[in-house]
């Protein structure tokens, strides 16, 4: 058995975190990386993997990549930053 498969750690995953408009989508990145969260860009590619968020002729949103390790702490920032935005 000398099939050796590159296996990527699971928690190392980058997962689509948010999706919006550019504005916001700026002001959520900006939070993460405050927070020593990883933001990756979205290259092009990723519309393939996720064809059905694109509307047809239209643009699709700006999105969020992080790293799946990095999913619960993203989302209290996230959250924090919403409940300051309210008041």
């Amino acid at each position: 058995g000398g099939n050796m498969k590159l296996k990527k750690k699971k928690k190392d995953d980058l997962i689509i975190f948010h999706s919006g408009e550019i504005v916001e989508v700026q002001i959520i990145t900006k939070e993460l990386e405050r927070n020593n969260i990883k933001v990756y860009p979205v290259d092009e590619n990723a519309s393939v993997l996720f064809p059905a968020n694109i509307s047809p002729g239209g643009i699709a949103p700006f999105r969020i990549m992080i790293r799946r390790k990095d999913l619960e702490k993203a989302k209290k920032v996230v959250e924090k930053f919403l409940k300051k935005k309210k008041n």
